[in-house]
């Protein structure tokens, strides 16, 4: 019974990183640019740091006041690149809490990818993914590679900037880093709600910054005048 909780809670988890990719496979989904999106409606929140979506809790960092599924773009317009590969073989080292079927699930997934990769490197979504798995057993460093080489191959997306600037954040402790790609994020994409709500709460809870908190909401306000009232709200918890 024990592990069964600990393998729901690995699985919970999991899905707090992979929720932009759980959607995308279940709502229209194209390439080159074209929105993948999922309606929001069915969201409502729950105590603490979790949101309901659709039935499903996940977890999150920070205030998950107002936290809805967005839809969010990847772009799969090829860009030669003069960078080093990130290491497939990486030595795969878990250091997180975690049971031994969750381990055994992170282990296999990370190289299911990296097999993945090994032939096609030019994926964006795999990339995106590994860095999830990398991340969640614990490796950051190997998180940060990863996400960082999808930046590079991908530089208009907006979700490895995003991912970076939570990792930065949360986990590496660099607030300039942090604040860095959260800003490439927005510019990248400056309909995603979801990333202003992130870098509010990066600056109103570790940069300490009640001024730029303030700002950003309103830079999302202005430029997401008929959906943004998530952010109206928070920004209304700040008067």
């Amino acid at each position: 019974m024990k592990k069964k909780i600990l393998f729901i809670i690995f699985v919970l988890i999991v899905c707090g990183g992979l929720g932009f990719y759980f959607y995308q496979k279940l709502s229209p989904k194209t390439q080159n640019g074209v929105t993948v999106g999922q309606s929001n409606s069915s969201s409502s929140q729950t105590a603490g740091n979790t949101v309901n979506i659709g039935g499903v809790i996940i977890q999150g960092e920070g205030d998950m006041k107002g936290v809805k599924i967005e839809p969010v773009v990847i772009t799969n317009n090829k860009r030669a690149v003069n960078v080093p590969l990130p290491d497939l073989n990486k030595e795969i080292k878990i250091t997180a809490d975690m049971n031994e079927e969750a381990k055994r699930i992170a282990t296999d997934k990370i190289q299911d990818l990296s097999s993945h990769l090994k032939k096609d490197n030019d994926n964006l979504e795999n990339w995106l993914v590994l860095g999830v798995y990398r991340k969640t057993i614990g490796d950051y460093e190997g998180a940060k590679e990863v996400w960082e080489y999808a930046s590079v191959i991908r530089p208009q997306n907006s979700i490895s900037f995003n991912n970076l600037g939570e990792l930065y954040a949360y986990y590496l402790k660099d607030n300039a880093k942090a604040e860095e790609n959260y800003k490439k994020a927005i510019v990248n994409d400056p309909s995603a709600i979801y990333i202003y709500r992130n870098f509010f709460d990066f600056y109103r809870y570790f940069a300490k910054d009640t001024a730029k908190a303030r700002a950003i909401l309103e830079q999302g306000i202005a430029a997401n005048p008929t959906t943004s009232s998530d952010l109206k709200n928070l920004l209304d918890s700040l008067n």
